[in-house]
């Protein structure tokens, strides 16, 4: 937010281990496209955008066009829904999930940390610039209407004979049922988030299908991708409510460090 360069720090004048080769440089916006508004208009395209699920669209210098999938992800999606008036994303789309746009191709790379309030303040490779086709138009799939009450932090539970111990099938409470979650892609990272979630300091290990027994029901979640630092599983990215394809013998579990067991943990050679 400097209004010029003598107020950014740098090494000192003079000093530079560089040569003319790593000289550096701007692009500045053209008199063409002067007039950039500090929020852009967002749309979503294909018959499912009534329900928050759609292809994105920009508009911009007087022109719809489309982002490409370069990069995009979750945090992208988030800042897209939020923008366009959602409570939040279920899940990033890519090429193929998503009807192709046609036109230009207005932002690919785009980097959204996923906190900001428009995609404006996200980094992106430049307007008009990008390697991409319409194949990779990316999309998003948002909280709509109907599922609006998803709670911030959503409720665990454990199931099996052991779960008073910390080991069990893991189930969710969503819209008013309880179920599982499918195995694919579970880890670690994962059962980590889920056992702090319900009260324990850690997990032992991630358990899959047939080492817990089997649910019943709903099977709410699959392709779950904690980073393992998560405060909940909400914060986690997953294929989207309801949307797997699994069967019960896939139910994932964990296995948490129990209130019984030392938590001091040693290496023995």
């Amino acid at each position: 937010m400097e209004q010029n360069l003598m107020s950014c720090s740098h090494r000192g004048w003079g000093k530079h281990d560089c040569s003319h080769d790593q000289d550096s440089g701007v692009e500045c916006v053209s008199a063409g496209i002067l007039n950039i508004p500090a929020d852009i208009t967002l749309r979503l395209q294909g018959s499912l955008s009534k329900n928050g699920t759609g292809r994105v669209e920009v508009f911009f210098n007087g022109q719809w066009g489309t982002i490409c999938d370069d990069g995009w992800d979750f945090k992208d999606a988030r800042v897209v829904c939020r923008q366009l008036g959602y409570q939040d994303a279920v899940r990033a789309l890519y090429g193929g999930q998503v009807p192709h746009g046609s036109g230009r191709i207005w932002l690919a790379q785009v980097g959204c940390k996923g906190m900001e309030q428009n995609l404006m303040s996200c980094s992106h490779r430049g307007w008009g610039k990008h390697d991409c086709s319409h194949d990779q138009d990316s999309g998003v799939e948002c909280v709509s209407a109907g599922i609006l009450n998803i709670p911030a932090d959503i409720t665990l539970r454990l199931q099996g004979s052991l779960s008073k111990n910390g080991t069990g099938r893991v189930e969710v409470f969503f819209n008013g049922q309880w179920g599982t979650i499918c195995d694919d892609g579970w880890d670690f990272k994962d059962a980590r988030v889920v056992c702090r979630q319900l009260g324990y300091q850690d997990a032992v290990r991630a358990l899959q299908g047939g080492q817990v027994p089997d649910g019943s029901g709903r099977i709410w979640l699959d392709d779950v991708q904690c980073k393992g630092t998560e405060q909940n599983l909400t914060s986690c990215f997953h294929r989207g409510w309801g949307k797997h394809d699994c069967s019960h013998g896939q139910d994932a579990g964990v296995e948490c460090v129990s209130t019984g067991k030392d938590k001091k943990i040693r290496l023995l050679s």
